[in-house]
């Protein structure tokens, strides 16, 4: 997994970016420098010379090739990601971390000579900035993972994007081994990528409810290209026969004993898709993702998955870890 930075000019994404690549001991990626590695000249020659169009390809070819890698800090120019699909790649590279600062702050750092193009015309009486943000401002807003640099250090706002923004990772211990849980904003995203470092395949099924679904899972469902199979809502439906209901559709979709099945929802799915997984086969790998802070902080936690009976919560189950939660 990389992490990304985005944000202006001058919100200090460079110096912060190798400050947090020499802590988390990855590689750094600065993408403009990259592209001017390739061009054999500078950004600003390069737009002067052969247009911004020109420039935004380069762009994206780095932004390809660096999203691509393991493990990178990569920082962005600051108007890498208005374009879709480097959006799209990064997003699924890592989290995105947008750092912002204000505009006396940015032209502090500047300067009188930026030698950035798109602030070039208009600068000496201060409208190019001012111009670029103000037009950027709703972008730059989407981000749901922001640091304001202003007011730290280039260590401090490393030391907080390490310690607070970047996905905390933990292993469960239960009698039969450890398994891993990560917890990040928008880590839905960057799912297959995780899945990836943790030796797992693509699953096969997408296991959720009918209030989920329509909300996360079957976004999911279309990012790995796998079939939904969604039951009602609700602890009723955490019954032997909902359990048989899935594993018709695991036969119905070709499951194997190598498959992996991903739920998505809350306890009553985590439980059920999770004794499916134990008993289908006698035993197929899962990955959970809970949807509610009950499944995050109980369900998801130790292993325990089963059904009702109509005597009872429970009273049919199995311990059967998820590969990943």
């Amino acid at each position: 997994m990389n992490f990304i930075l985005t944000g202006p000019p001058g919100a200090g994404k460079t110096t912060i970016g190798r400050l947090c690549a020499e802590m988390l001991e990855y590689d750094f990626v600065d993408i403009d420098e990259g592209i001017v590695a390739r061009a054999g000249k500078s950004i600003p020659d390069i737009f002067a010379q052969q247009g911004e169009a020109a420039f935004r390809a380069l762009e994206r070819d780095a932004v390809v090739q660096a999203a691509a890698q393991d493990r990178h800090v990569i920082a962005l120019g600051g108007g890498a990601l208005l374009d879709d699909d480097n959006r799209a790649l990064t997003a699924a590279a890592g989290p995105v971390i947008c750092l912002r600062a204000t505009e006396e702050s940015i032209r502090a750092r500047l300067g009188a000579e930026s030698g950035r193009p798109l602030l070039q015309d208009g600068e000496k009486d201060g409208f190019a900035l001012r111009a670029l943000l103000r037009e950027r401002a709703t972008h730059y807003d989407s981000f749901a993972l922001q640091l304001h640099t202003d007011a730290l250090t280039p260590q401090a706002a490393a030391e907080r994007i390490v310690s607070e923004l970047m996905p905390w990772r933990s292993t469960v211990q239960t009698p039969a081994g450890g398994y891993p849980v990560v917890l990040g904003e928008s880590a839905r995203l960057y799912l297959p990528r995780l899945l990836r470092e943790h030796g797992l395949p693509h699953p096969a099924v997408v296991v959720t409810d009918s209030n989920v679904g329509p909300l996360w899972a079957a976004a999911l469902g279309e990012q790995f290209g796998a079939p939904l199979v969604s039951i009602p809502a609700g602890e009723a439906q955490k019954t032997l026969a909902s359990a048989r209901e899935l594993y018709d559709a695991f036969l119905q979709h070709g499951l194997d004993r190598h498959s992996l099945i991903l739920a998505v929802g809350g306890g009553v799915i985590g439980d059920l898709a999770g004794f499916a997984a134990a008993t289908f086969m006698r035993g197929v790998r899962w990955v959970n993702v809970p949807s509610t802070l009950l499944a995050m902080v109980d369900a998801s936690i130790g292993g325990k998955v089963g059904v009702d009976l109509p005597q009872g919560k429970n009273l049919v189950g199995a311990f059967h870890p998820p590969a990943l939660v």
